[in-house]
């Protein structure tokens, strides 16, 4: 059996399941055994991106938008959406509360 017919039988028992080819002749042998979305093929590059730290944390701090997506997602989880939205307002209030009895805490 050939590299090429070998090939052909693993696309043939594949199915939907993605197939990744490495450089040079796997590459090349999958392209020519049959092309299809689920195939990956390496090219050599290797490609990089860079967080210092997580969204939210000192150094990228979050905007306010974003931390109420993120609370109002969580809450969901958990009670509705209204009742979310409650919460984000007495968890805003707090910061100005002059004093923390002050702030609404919902039904």
């Amino acid at each position: 059996m050939t590299r090429l017919e070998a090939t052909r039988v693993i696309i043939d028992h594949a199915g939907d399941a993605a197939i990744i080819a490495s450089l040079g002749h796997p590459a090349y042998d999958l392209f020519a055994a049959g092309d299809r979305p689920h195939n990956f093929y390496t090219c050599g590059r290797t490609l990089a991106a860079y967080a210092n730290g997580a969204r939210g944390y000192h150094d990228r701090p979050a905007s306010d938008d974003e931390l109420a997506t993120k609370v109002l997602s969580c809450a969901a989880q958990a009670m509705p959406e209204a009742q979310a939205a409650e919460a984000l307002a007495s968890l805003r209030a707090i910061e100005s509360a002059v004093d923390i009895r002050a702030v609404p805490l919902g039904d």
